[in-house]
């Protein structure tokens, strides 16, 4: 026989990398951004350390989604001036 077969048995494999972001997390973020749709990434990862949650700001833009490429300000702008058409008249 050749090796100890003690000494060939590898460790348990650890997890690597940072951990992952709960789905719980993810929707406290979201809901942090529509309260206060102000809030940007640092004012958000500023009040999460407050509850001793340690996330960086690019996680956290990567949850919030961007308004600016989904077009979502433009669709609201459309509503707002189609509903405008409905409500003007003449005297």
């Amino acid at each position: 026989m050749t090796g100890n077969p003690v000494l060939t048995i590898k460790p348990k494999s650890r997890k690597r990398g940072r951990p992952l972001i709960t789905k719980i997390l993810k929707l406290l973020i979201r809901d942090m951004k529509i309260d206060n749709y102000l809030w940007g990434c640092k004012r958000i990862q500023d009040e999460l350390e407050k509850i001793s949650i340690d996330i960086s700001r690019e996680a956290i833009r990567n949850i919030i989604p961007d308004y600016r490429k989904s077009g979502e300000i433009n669709r609201k702008h459309q509503i707002d001036a189609s509903l405008s058409d409905i409500f003007t008249f003449r005297i």
